[in-house]
This record gives C-alpha cells, sequence and structure tokens, in this order.
C-alpha cells in the first residue's frame, strides 16, 4: 500500500501535496513516504494511540519540524479548510460515524486538494491471512526465519483478531468497494480513481475536493 501511495504520489504536480494531514496516521509510514519523496512538504499526524504516536515521533525524527504529531481521532479534528493533501489508511472503518469521518476529512482540504483514501471492508478471515503470510514469508526468507517473524508478531494476529471481534460484533464499519466509493463521493470528493487494494479487503479510492 506504501508503494502505491509513492507511485500516485510521484504522478501529482510538484506542487501539489506539500501541506498534508494523515488522520489515523499509525506509526507515520505514510508521512515518511510522503516527507522522504517531497523535500518541501509538512504533514500533520493525527493519532489518537500513544504507542504508536511514539513510534511515529521516533520513525520521524530525521525530519524535524516538517512533521507534527497530534493526539486526534476524527471527532478532534479541525472544521478548517487547510490543507492541500489528505491522507487516511485504515482508519475511517473504526470510526463511530465514518461518513461523518468522510465529510471531516472533506473539510480539512483545500478546492482542489488532493485525497488518498484507504478503508478496510470486508471480514476479517484471520487464517486466510496466516496462510498467505507464511507462504510467502517462507518464499522469501525460508521456513525457520518464517517461523521466527510469526512468533515476534503474535501482536499483530492478536490484534487482528480484535478486528474481527469488533467487525461480528457489528462495531466496525463493513463495505465493499462500490459502497465506499459512493460514500466518498456523497461526502463530497470527486473521486479519479477506485480499486480494491489488501488482497480485496480494503478499497483505496483517490480523488479531490473541487468545492
Amino acid at each position: 500500500l506504501i508503494r502505491r501511495f509513492e507511485i500516485w504520489l510521484d504522478r501529482l504536480a510538484p506542487s501539489e501535496g506539500l501541506h498534508a494531514i494523515d488522520v489515523g496516521a499509525g506509526t507515520g509510514s505514510f508521512a515518511y513516504a510522503l516527507l522522504d519523496r517531497r523535500p518541501n512538504a509538512t504533514v500533520t499526524l493525527a493519532e489518537p494511540d500513544p504507542g504508536m504516536r511514539a513510534v511515529a515521533a521516533e520513525k520521524l525524527s530525521p525530519f524535524g519540524e516538517r512533521a507534527q504529531i497530534i493526539d486526534a481521532s476524527f471527532d478532534d479534528l479541525p472544521n478548517e479548510a487547510g490543507y492541500d493533501l489528505v491522507i487516511s489508511t485504515h482508519a475511517i472503518y473504526t470510526a463511530h460515524d465514518p461518513h461523518a469521518a468522510l465529510r471531516r476529512l472533506h473539510r480539512l482540504a483545500m478546492p482542489d486538494a488532493r485525497g488518498f483514501l484507504i478503508d478496510f471492508g470486508a471480514q476479517m478471515q484471520i487464517w486466510d491471512w496466516r496462510i498467505y503470510l507464511m507462504k510467502h514469508l517462507i518464499l522469501e526468507v525460508g521456513f525457520k526465519r518464517a517461523l521466527q517473524i510469526a512468533r515476534d508478531g503474535r501482536e499483530v494476529a492478536t490484534q487482528n483478531q480484535r478486528v474481527a471481534h469488533q467487525q461480528r460484533a457489528g462495531r466496525y464499519w463493513k463495505h465493499d468497494q462500490a459502497t465506499f466509493t459512493k460514500a466518498v463521493e456523497d461526502a463530497g470528493w470527486t473521486v479519479d480513481d477506485s480499486l480494491a487494494v489488501y488482497r480485496g479487503y480494503s478499497t483505496l479510492a483517490t480523488g479531490r475536493r473541487l468545492n
């Protein structure tokens, strides 16, 4: 997904995407890609989880004041437009009101601003992911190293189990590509492209705010 973001970013004009906000920024991987590829860019990372903010702060420390990290969820974001690039990856589905979260992202965007939105929508299938990851790890690093990585990544597996449970309980928004794309458009974005990513579990929608 980060590689897709980098390719998309490289297609923008040099003047686009220089003042960005990443909502649900996690550990800052997308912000890092932006700052690394755009030397004049700045980014605000909005992330409510203190552990992820700490990792992001360490990861982005080489960029100094170009990265600002704030403790904020969708409900805490400002209402005024001020950014020419709005990023949100795998966060909208967790919002109390996902449609309101999409409208809030739209309000953050200046006219003609770009949007890069990825959201997780399909029901998480734990064993599907485990088998998929193990096959690829064995091919890339061998069986012994793959087992070690799997043991070290037990927290990731636990998080995936929590996501699956919340989905089954109806606390997380489940959607397909068409539903997510329409929701993005209904929030005010003009969608340039929409495609299934993350092995079909997620939808990537890119577009812009025209007014």
